[in-house]
């Protein structure tokens, strides 16, 4: 079998992706409590990027401490202290985060009352391109 489409390149939008190889979101637990990356965290992206993944989106990143809060050490966006360390890690590799809010309002199950989740793909690049 031949994949021949599988490592040329594609647009996403007026982004090109170097190949159709995507890493999806998966909840590694290398962040730190606050919400920021670690330099393991980093590493590892990085090291998906060099070994030839084309997309890499990251785990779950949360927008609100209250109420998007779904694991324990996942990534957050959600003060202006997390922008440098998301900078950093994005500059070393482009990521798409995956961002998830559990703000929606309730709705009724037959159990009694549970949160719906929202969620997001984000594109970040780094600022060379």
């Amino acid at each position: 079998m031949e994949y021949k489409m599988l490592f040329t390149p594609m647009n996403i939008g007026t982004v090109q992706i170097k190949n159709r190889v995507v890493m999806p979101p998966m909840m590694l637990g290398f962040g730190q409590f606050n919400g920021c990356p670690t330099k393991e965290m980093m590493d590892y992206y990085e090291e998906r990027a060099i070994g030839g993944a084309g997309l890499i989106i990251t785990e779950i990143t949360r927008v609100d401490d209250f109420s998007g809060a779904s694991a324990f050490a996942q990534l957050a966006i959600s003060h202006d202290y997390h922008i440098k360390p998301l900078a950093e890690m994005i500059s070393r590799v482009l990521t798409w985060l995956q961002n998830v809010h559990s703000a929606s309002p309730p709705r009724q199950t037959k159990s009694g009352f549970t949160y719906g989740h929202r969620t997001g793909i984000n594109r970040c690049r780094k600022n060379n391109g």
